[in-house]
């Protein structure tokens, strides 16, 4: 009957000592687990997250378990990739305006530049009415025709009333619209400048955001 009760102790404790290694090994897997989830976090957090970021959502990310911080980041991610697109949205409008306006500028020159040529070459024709052959060929036909082809040269050499008069108007209408263009580049200048200032307002909006709202993050994401 002893032997029989040490045998029955025996097996008692040697059960008791494989439940106690069962637990422990439990233990161990729950702490492997958390391990990895933690160790996936911190990689997400080192991929993505800037120093800014980890500034100012230490506090709130620290506080949240694995499962949100992972969540957490995957909002910062989106966060951050829409940013960059206004970023390159803003840079690519930038650029095509720039190409616009050094075409109207090109096109503006082109037009001024051909508009004194047509100057250069109406005067130029005026002048060559009016020749030193010319005045010989009058003075061989005589004295009067040569008294009245000077007359006529000096005449003819006198600005007209409504040539000046036209000149003006043409001086008056070139300097009229390159104050109009002056007044569309200043306003084209300001609407720029009016949405570069929207675009950084929404890009701050978008880095400034509460990193521990996760609901206001995606509904900010989902905004824009």
């Amino acid at each position: 009957a002893a032997a029989a009760a040490a045998a029955a102790a025996a097996a008692a404790a040697a059960a008791a000592a494989a439940a106690a290694a069962a637990a422990a090994a439990a233990a161990d897997a729950a702490a492997a687990a958390a391990a990895a989830d933690a160790a996936a976090a911190a990689a997400a957090a080192a991929a993505y997250v800037s120093g800014s970021w980890e500034r100012s959502g230490s506090s709130a990310v620290s506080m949240a378990g694995p499962k949100e911080q992972l969540r957490l980041f995957a909002a910062f991610a989106s966060l951050r990739a829409s940013s960059l697109s206004l970023v390159n949205t803003r840079s690519k409008k930038e650029s095509s305006s720039k190409s616009v306006q050094q075409q109207k500028q090109k096109r503006r020159q082109q037009q001024i530049r051909a508009a004194a040529a047509k100057r250069t070459q109406h005067e130029a024709a005026n002048r060559s009415r009016h020749t030193p052959a010319a005045a010989a060929a009058a003075a061989a036909a005589g004295p009067a025709v040569t008294a009245a082809a000077f007359s006529g040269a000096r005449l003819a050499n006198q600005p007209q009333p409504q040539q000046h008069a036209l000149h003006q108007q043409q001086q008056q209408q070139q300097h009229q619209q390159q104050q109009h263009q002056h007044q569309q580049q200043e306003h084209q200048q300001q609407q720029q400048q009016q949405q570069q200032q929207q675009q950084q307002q929404q890009e701050l909006c978008l880095l400034l955001v509460c990193p521990g709202d996760l609901e206001f993050c995606s509904f900010l994401f989902s905004s824009f």
